[in-house]
């Protein structure tokens, strides 16, 4: 037999017959009872004519081992049928090759059993596979194809093997079939070895799918050839393309925000940057990367910043918050910022960020903030210095009366002086904190430097005494007159207010310096004054426009605050340049105006002879009526505006001297009525400056005004100035 050693069984046997048996097939028999024979443990079973033989049978067929069964005569086949191998017992000489034969025979069907359950089992496992199965020379002769084939290429398996490589190579992408065919021809050459590609493949219908395949060479000896295994992965690249594009759009945002956007691990330590963190802080991302957030934030903020890392690592969502950082430029910023965390399955693996610089913002909300606190305080200025004025106004005509009326007493003389001298201080005082605290629009024209300085120049000599030396000098560079627009007033008092500054600076003497020249600025002009005095240290220079601010002893740090405002409202500027014990410059920068009209206003003081005072604070009109009244005038005086109308009627005035802030009826309610009725009638505007929108209304007018507390000197050369 084919296997060694053969066992046989002998089942049903009589002795004769199991004695003849083992003569010709030797001691690898075994007498087995047809109850206790299981075939399979035998490789081949010989059933005897004793009683049991069909139960023998029946259990041999069951189990498919290969047998015979011995008859009395060569004719007795009917006792066991013909389908099954038998031998008579005067043929026991030919019992060897009848046993090898069924056992060969068996052999052959196992194998043919075997071969088709591998078949099966490999068709089965090519179906289990995700994918298509193909199999192909390098001919190009393809053997075999996958069911799954017409999935991935619309193609059916026959279609696919008889159209060959030609079919396949002729539907790959024209830019992969190049590097395919490069693997293809180096696997073939080596005869080993393997390789995965991915490539775009047109299927039946013409739609262009990526196919990710892996071809591994069968080294057969007849003739080598690949199995292919191609799998569909047109959703698997759409998904990376899709990721790859939302990274790209994520990694555009990220690179190109404007905020600092910041990757913390759990130790607090930089793990990503975005560029604007170097527009933000001056350093490079490289050298911060793995460095701790805490070595850039200021001792003060630090607290906050580490609460705000600890509990976003404990998941709460955390607000914007301001903190203070340290720069590579040398000073400190305000970053506003936010934090939380990032969590994978459930557990911190870093913290991300947000910050934004809002230094700006935060100066801007301190100027508005004490915007809001000047304007406060302007309102409240302005009430009181209303009060104020009408106060010093009541003083002034009583003290000139007593001046005037006593004229040989020394005493009364000296002491109505310093009364006269102390209103006129707290006048000053008074202004410069009403047009600090309600500054009003300024009325702009044309004005020729060379004719203000001459006038302005002698003034300024004659206020400063002997011991200043003043120089004036109007340089004509780039040819023609220097022409300024500026406001009158505001410009006397812009220069002012900077000649005192330099006096205070000079306690015994000096030399100061006005020139004037066009700048380099196109369209600018300046004016500039130098003074010799002591200079300002460079820890004030920073400060001397700031209000309040002064570094003299009784100053009120008002004057160059005012200036810089008032030059901001005349579309210039004022800047300073000094040095200790090198006095310094103070340069004006003006707009270039036009040239104006002449023309000189003629003055009627002769014919105003008639004065109409409305006046609801009684102790002023009662100055005002004695002091004009002492003047040569005939006055009037009315207590309200309801009352001024039937005034006029009756007492038919000159000229009308109006307070602004009247009872019932304001000053500007009073003017539009006497407009209407008497259009020709010259008014003067008498005003504490309480109401900034009254005054900027009484400029638009351009009604001439004088501001209290004023002495009648005062009032009598505005009138003269006024035309006729």
């Amino acid at each position: 037999g084919s296997r060694k050693p053969m066992h046989v069984a002998l089942a049903c046997c009589l002795d004769d017959e199991s004695a003849a048996v083992r003569r010709r097939l030797g001691d690898i028999c075994t007498s087995v009872s047809p109850t206790s024979l299981k075939a399979d443990e035998f490789d081949f079973v010989i059933i005897g004519t004793a009683a049991g033989h069909a139960t023998a049978i029946d259990a041999v067929s069951q189990s498919d081992v290969p047998h015979l069964v011995l008859l009395r005569s060569r004719d007795d086949y009917e006792t066991v049928g013909e389908d099954i191998p038998a031998l008579a017992l005067d043929d026991l000489d030919a019992l060897r090759h009848v046993v090898r034969r069924e056992t060969l025979l068996h052999d052959t069907q196992d194998h043919r059993r075997a071969l088709a359950e591998s078949e099966s089992r490999y068709r089965e496992l090519v179906s289990r596979i995700p994918g298509a199965v193909w199999t192909s020379l390098k001919s190009g002769e393809i053997l075999f194809a996958s069911e799954q084939i017409e999935q991935i290429t619309g193609f059916t398996p026959e279609e696919f093997i008889s159209g060959g490589f030609k079919l396949w190579a002729t539907h790959v992408h024209p830019r992969d079939v190049g590097a395919l065919f490069d693997k293809w021809n180096e696997v073939f050459s080596k005869g080993e070895g393997s390789f995965e590609a991915e490539y775009r493949f047109m299927r039946k219908e013409g739609r262009w799918v990526w196919l990710q395949q892996r071809i591994a060479l069968v080294s057969d000896p007849r003739e080598p050839y690949v199995v292919v295994i191609a799998m569909d992965v047109t959703a698997r690249r759409a998904a990376e393309e899709a990721l790859r594009s939302s990274e790209l759009r994520y990694r555009t945002l990220v690179e190109q925000a404007t905020d600092t956007i910041f990757g913390l691990d759990q130790e607090g330590r930089f793990q990503s940057l975005n560029p604007a963190f170097e527009e933000l802080t001056g350093w490079t991302c490289a050298e911060w990367i793995g460095r701790t957030f805490a070595e850039m934030v200021e001792p003060p903020s630090l607290h906050k910043a580490f609460d705000a890392f600890r509990a976003a690592l404990a998941g709460q969502r955390i607000g914007y918050s301001e903190y203070e950082l340290r720069t590579n430029r040398g000073h400190s910023i305000t970053v506003e910022a936010t934090v939380q965390r990032i969590a994978l399955d459930e557990e911190t693996i870093g913290i991300i960020g947000i910050a934004r610089d809002v230094t700006a913002r935060k100066k801007a909300e301190a100027e508005a903030a004490k915007e809001k606190r000047l304007a406060s305080l302007g309102q409240l200025a302005t009430s009181v210095a209303h009060e104020f004025n009408n106060v010093l106004m009541s003083i002034m005509p009583f003290a000139e009366l007593l001046q005037r009326k006593s004229p040989g007493d020394e005493r009364v003389t000296t002491a109505t002086g310093h009364i006269i001298q102390a209103v006129r201080r707290g006048r000053e005082i008074s202004t410069e904190v009403l047009r600090f605290a309600r500054p009003v629009k300024p009325a702009l024209e044309s004005i020729a430097v060379a004719g203000w300085m001459d006038e302005f120049g002698a003034r300024v000599e004659a206020l400063l005494g002997p011991m200043f030396e003043v120089e004036r000098h109007v340089l004509a560079n780039g040819g023609g007159e220097l022409i300024i627009t500026a406001d009158p007033g505001l410009l006397e008092q812009v220069v002012l207010n900077v000649i005192h500054n330099s006096r205070d600076a000079m306690p015994k003497g000096g030399k100061i310096t006005i020139d004037a020249k066009r700048s380099r600025e196109p369209g600018m002009i300046e004016i500039a004054i130098c003074d010799t005095g002591s200079g300002i240290p460079p820890s004030a220079i920073d400060h001397v426009f700031e209000p309040l601010f002064t570094t003299k002893r009784g100053g009120s740090g008002l004057g160059l605050s005012i200036a810089h405002q008032a030059m901001k409202q005349q579309d210039g500027a004022i800047n300073v340049h000094s040095a200790v014990g090198e006095g310094s410059t103070f340069t004006l920068t003006f707009r270039e105006g036009e040239p104006a009209g002449d023309s000189a206003p003629e003055t009627g003081q002769e014919r105003r002879r008639r004065i109409l005072i409305v006046e609801d604070d009684e102790a002023v009109g009662e100055g005002l009526s004695l002091g004009l009244g002492d003047e040569g005038y005939e006055v009037r005086l009315v207590g309200n505006g309801l009352d001024s109308k039937k005034a006029i009627a009756d007492f038919k005035p000159d000229l009308v001297l109006l307070d602004m802030n009247l009872p019932g009826m304001s000053g500007l309610d009073v003017y539009e009525q006497i407009r209407s009725t008497s259009p020709n009638l010259p008014v003067i505007f008498s005003t504490g400056h309480a109401d900034a929108r009254a005054v900027e209304d009484v400029l638009q007018r351009r009604v001439p005004s004088i501001m209290k507390p004023y002495d009648v000197q005062e009032l009598m050369a505005l009138i003269a100035s006024l035309p006729t």
